[in-house]
């Protein structure tokens, strides 16, 4: 999607938290680190969590940090009464190298099932009795 981002200068936010935020994916983001997670397997991923109520700045916080690392940024609302796990899935799977996904509404998100996702869902479910598995 095409929107402006904003200098990291605009967002009211701590600034030692900005900080802490743009030396966090600036460590990540370093050539060296993809070969640290490989020798600890461990997946080469980072994700936050940005909780404050709505209209406080989130969406721009991560469109200026888009900015300052010249990355691509994936937006998806997870309101979107079409949207299911396999699509979510499918998504995941197939994003390019350096980028940033922006999920908007996670606390209020309700994944549509569909039926290959429910299929997998029943095959892998136990059930649960009492605190015993059934």
């Amino acid at each position: 999607m095409s929107r402006p981002s904003y200098p990291m200068d605009t967002i009211l936010l701590n600034p030692k938290q900005k900080t802490k935020v743009i030396e966090d994916i600036n460590k990540y983001l370093h050539p060296s680190s993809p070969r640290w997670y490989a020798t600890r397997s461990i997946l080469y991923y980072r994700g936050y969590l940005f909780h404050r109520p709505p209209r406080t700045g989130k969406t721009s916080l991560s469109f200026a940090l888009t900015r300052i690392f010249r990355l691509d940024i994936f937006y998806i609302s997870l309101l979107k009464p079409t949207l299911t796990e396999s699509n979510l899935n499918w998504l995941f799977n197939n994003l390019p190298y350096r980028y940033i996904v922006l999920l908007e509404d996670i606390n209020t998100a309700g994944l549509l099932k569909d039926k290959k996702s429910n299929k997998k869902k029943k095959k892998d479910k136990a059930d649960f009795k009492e605190g015993k598995i059934v």
